[in-house]
């Protein structure tokens, strides 16, 4: 089951981010949870240091994982990162707090 917290929105989702979701989706399930509730979209304020977040421009999603475990929680990111590759910032953020969760953000890679 895929789940918003009341207020996210999705309005404006870049389609690299509607395909990082979908890989999401998809290795979650190695994490024994059923249940993925992302947490925020394109709403809301973000962190912007050092550079601007990618939740306004519609390139970055959060899940919810408080109470996933680390070890399964370092599995899913390093299999998320190696998936999507160098373009996506996969990390989690507030490690053991209330606002636990992954963030998943497209930031491609300038090409040189």
């Amino acid at each position: 089951m895929i789940a918003l917290k009341p207020g996210v929105r999705l309005l404006g989702l870049s389609p690299q981010m509607v395909f990082a979701h979908t890989v999401v989706t998809s290795l979650w399930q190695d994490t024994g949870r059923r249940e993925i509730i992302i947490t925020s979209g394109t709403e809301g304020a973000h962190t912007d240091t050092p550079r601007p977040s990618g939740h306004y421009a519609g390139n970055a999603l959060d899940y919810r994982t408080k109470g996933l475990g680390r070890e399964s929680l370092e599995l899913l990111q390093r299999e998320l990162a190696n998936a999507l590759g160098p373009d996506f910032l996969v990390i989690v953020e507030d490690v053991g707090g209330e606002n636990e969760h992954l963030h998943v953000e497209w930031r491609p890679r300038r090409i040189t």
